[in-house]
């Protein structure tokens, strides 16, 4: 994930830089940077953001820069931007992507005279460096924009900002209407329904609006000075932030039977823990109902669902385990269908394992549908394993 924001102004653009890519930072997890240009030449700065808000790392940078132009950007794995001098002049470049012949690319260069790369990140070649490397006379549009395009769906569903819309669909409004379609399809009378913050919450009070079961908040997040409990690298880390930030309300929970929505199970510590944390404040029952289909593949392109291994994600542990380790594609194709015997079985054993009273996850067709967008413009790619 990433995001990138630019300004030109008459005056001095550094502050409006600054919150513009503040706004950005639900979308990345490694690196923030910000690089402006005025009567003083070049200035950049480039923080690590894994363990503490970009707005935190470059408050002081804001007083210390000046410019009438710049750009920024929240990034998953290079530093960025760079500031590149070549025959074209001295430029600020920030990339936001993914380029899939990066070896062939770089060996291409090699042959014509150049001579190395120096930003590494990883132990792989920057990809900003190596566009800037790319730079020679012009650019070039090989492909135009096309109707078939392949939006992350997650990015309604989960990392998306609720006040922010993706091809004219606004966040929020998408989650309430997921939450409706699982409503329309659940049949559990629990007292309350609650979401998990944040995405969680949205998806939540959709529910509550179709069912007639009343929202309420059982637990509060404490913001101030907690990041997104996916940023930093460790799982350890992730798990204890979450469980930190989180504060239970007693008296909504004590004696009560629970719905909660969250955006969806990836490894499944997080919700299990939570969980269990809400039967010890005195829960009677906790119904789950994840606001997506159940995760299948690690995503190939984001690093929402990346990991070391697919193995990771508690779907795939548990279709090892029922399949006695022979899966295949086709294995697979039946697991991801919401109609199967061989999906209720998997839905059963993660119940059992993170120990809900009832699990239900959305399903594909409805998630997709309450975008309101034609699925060819739609990547699923982790839950049905199609690009």
């Amino acid at each position: 994930m990433g995001g990138f924001f630019g300004v030109t102004s008459q005056q001095d653009c550094v502050f409006d830089l600054f919150f513009g890519i503040d706004y950005h930072s639900h979308l990345g997890t490694r690196r923030g940077g910000m690089a402006v240009y005025g009567a003083e030449g070049f200035n950049r700065a480039i923080h690590n953001i894994e363990n503490a808000p970009f707005r935190t790392k470059f408050d002081k940078d804001v007083n210390e820069m000046h410019g009438n132009y710049g750009i920024g950007c929240i990034s998953d794995y290079e530093p960025q931007p760079l500031i590149i001098r070549s025959h074209h002049g001295t430029y600020a470049l920030t990339t936001v992507g993914k380029i899939n012949n990066t070896d062939e690319l770089i060996q291409r260069l090699f042959d014509v005279g150049h001579a190395h790369f120096q930003e590494m990140s990883g132990g792989e070649v920057n990809a900003t460096e190596l566009v800037a490397a790319m730079t020679e006379k012009n650019c070039v549009t090989l492909v135009n924009p096309q109707k078939e395009m392949r939006i992350c769906t997650f990015l309604w569903v989960y990392y998306g900002y609720p006040a922010s819309s993706y091809e004219g669909v606004n966040v929020e409004q998408m989650r309430y209407r997921c939450g409706e379609k699982m409503a329309q399809r659940d049949n559990v009378e629990p007292d309350i329904v609650a979401g998990v913050p944040d995405s969680g919450i949205a998806h939540a009070v959709g529910y509550a609006n179709e069912s007639g079961i009343p929202f309420s908040r059982p637990f509060i997040k404490y913001t101030p000075t907690w990041p997104r409990s996916f940023m930093p690298t460790m799982q350890s880390k992730r798990n204890l932030i979450a469980r930190m930030k989180l504060l239970a309300v007693d008296e909504l929970i004590k004696d009560q039977s629970l719905l909660l929505i969250d955006d969806s199970i990836v490894r499944g510590t997080q919700l299990r823990e939570t969980t269990e944390f809400l039967y010890q404040s005195g829960a009677k029952e906790v119904h789950i109902r994840p606001a997506c289909p159940p995760l299948l593949y690690g995503c190939k392109y984001l690093n929402f669902s990346r990991s070391s291994s697919e193995m990771d994600l508690i779907t795939r542990r548990v279709i090892e385990r029922l399949e006695n380790g022979h899966v295949t594609r086709e294995i697979l194709e039946a697991y991801a269908d919401p109609e199967s015997e061989k999906y209720e079985q998997m839905v059963e054993e993660i119940r059992k394992e993170l120990n809900f009273t009832s699990l239900r996850f959305n399903r594909l067709d409805d998630m997709l549908d309450a975008t309101g967008l034609d699925r060819c413009k739609l990547c699923t790619y982790c839950w049905n394993g199609k690009e």
